[in-house]
């Protein structure tokens, strides 16, 4: 799966800001039902939301405002990753700038499956795994994204469809993520910079905006040229895999 920047229509408008919607369901790689960049203008609100059949996640990438969720209010600032439970009610309002973040879920046929695995915990935490099932992930607790380097957002795992949040950024010459997944699907957004990506001795290019699915089994690395590269690695929760595998390949 290669999504490109350059080929996706212009962004909609919708009350208060714009969205900008990734094809996901129509490539070969399944389990991400959404992704979505999103902006809010300065001063303006979202809607209530309410999603009953999946967990939502946002990452905000640009701005401050006050996000409500399931009746509660606190601030969000960039970098802040926000997780929202099936059946949990939240908006979003921007304070004096606009705010920009990255609105995404896995599909939904995995929460229904596994509804009861994950509220006993499946898989395994990772790293100094923030507790609760948190709401909110504060990004400034990680160190910026420079350098060759990945840092991995703290969460309980166990208990979410996400199985991890990785932020990563490269220096040219570098040869990053040299890997593989036996199980499971695993995705990359280009954020800043360009670059290319190999996947099973096939190489092409990737620029900021771009969004890359690597499917099981897929050997995947990549490859920062003329200029660094920052990008963002996620992919649902591999314990799960077994449990949705069947619904996913429907």
């Amino acid at each position: 799966m290669h999504v490109r920047y350059v080929d996706l229509p212009a962004a909609k408008s919708v009350p208060g800001g714009t969205i900008l919607e990734y094809p996901t369901q129509t490539q070969d790689c399944r389990t991400l039902e959404r992704f979505a960049i999103r902006t809010l203008e300065s001063g303006m609100h979202t809607p209530e939301i309410t999603h009953h059949s999946h967990e939502s996640f946002w990452i905000v990438t640009s701005g401050e405002g006050t996000m409500r969720h399931d009746g509660e209010n606190f601030d969000v600032r960039a970098r802040d990753m926000i997780i929202t439970p099936p059946g949990a009610a939240h908006s979003l309002t921007a304070g004096d700038s606009p705010v920009k973040w990255f609105d995404l879920a896995f599909h939904s046929a995995v929460w229904k499956i596994a509804a009861d695995a994950l509220e006993n915990g499946v898989g395994e935490p990772h790293g100094d795994v923030a507790q609760d099932r948190p709401s909110l992930i504060q990004g400034e607790t990680l160190p910026p994204q420079v350098g060759d380097t990945c840092y991995r957002y703290p969460h309980a795992r166990p208990h979410s469809t996400l199985d991890h949040w990785d932020q990563n950024s490269s220096e040219p010459g570098a040869r990053a993520a040299d890997h593989v997944h036996e199980s499971h699907e695993e995705f990359w957004y280009i954020h800043e910079g360009s670059g290319h990506v190999e996947q099973n001795g096939r190489i092409f290019e990737v620029s900021a905006g771009d969004l890359i699915g690597h499917a099981p089994g897929v050997h995947h690395t990549l490859i920062a040229e003329k200029e660094s590269i920052r990008w963002y690695c996620f992919c649902m929760n591999r314990w799960l895999m077994p449990l949705v595998k069947d619904a996913l390949a429907a």
